[in-house]
């Protein structure tokens, strides 16, 4: 069911050839990210894919893997309208995958969604460019490096420091 939902949203799964039947897990291209973006926003949650086919380019090189443990079959109850999680995620996919096709623009389609322009015109997940450039040695490596440190300490530190709202031992 969930294999079929996902082709059916124009994503490919990844590796399917390879995958054990009845596996709780499935991972899908994404190019460019998008779906994944909107899918987060919908509150969903995924490990993020990047450099997924290293010796052939031309191919997507981004996706996302899900989990679907039991977790997935709970009733929501009135959050959901009365469906599983499981049932929620295939609908916000329908609905994502639908939005993603109407929104992609003409502009979007002169560049490689695996390019970093073609990742910010459709409204993709940046990291993952950054996260490709990880793998290989040179200059992309150190902006990459540069920029998610500073990326992730931003992310980390950027709490209050709430020392006076407690009393001293």
């Amino acid at each position: 069911v969930v294999e079929a939902a996902v082709e059916a949203a124009g994503l490919a799964v990844v590796h399917r050839s390879h995958r054990a039947a009845g596996s709780s897990v499935i991972s899908a291209e994404d190019p460019a990210g998008v779906l994944m973006r909107k899918l987060k926003r919908r509150g969903h949650s995924f490990a993020s894919l990047f450099n997924l086919y290293p010796s052939d380019p031309a191919r997507c090189q981004y996706g996302w893997s899900l989990s679907l443990t039991p977790y997935a079959l709970r009733d929501l109850g009135g959050a959901g309208g009365g469906a599983t999680a499981l049932e929620v995620f295939l609908r916000d996919l329908g609905r994502a995958a639908a939005e993603a096709r109407a929104a992609d623009s003409r502009l979007a389609t002169l560049f490689s969604a695996n390019s970093l322009p073609g990742i910010l015109l459709r409204g993709g997940t940046e990291e993952l460019y950054l996260f490709t450039l990880l793998w290989r040695p040179g200059l992309g490596r150190a902006a990459a490096s540069l920029v998610l440190r500073r990326l992730f300490t931003g992310l980390l530190d950027a709490g209050v420091v709430r020392s006076r709202k407690r009393a001293a031992s």
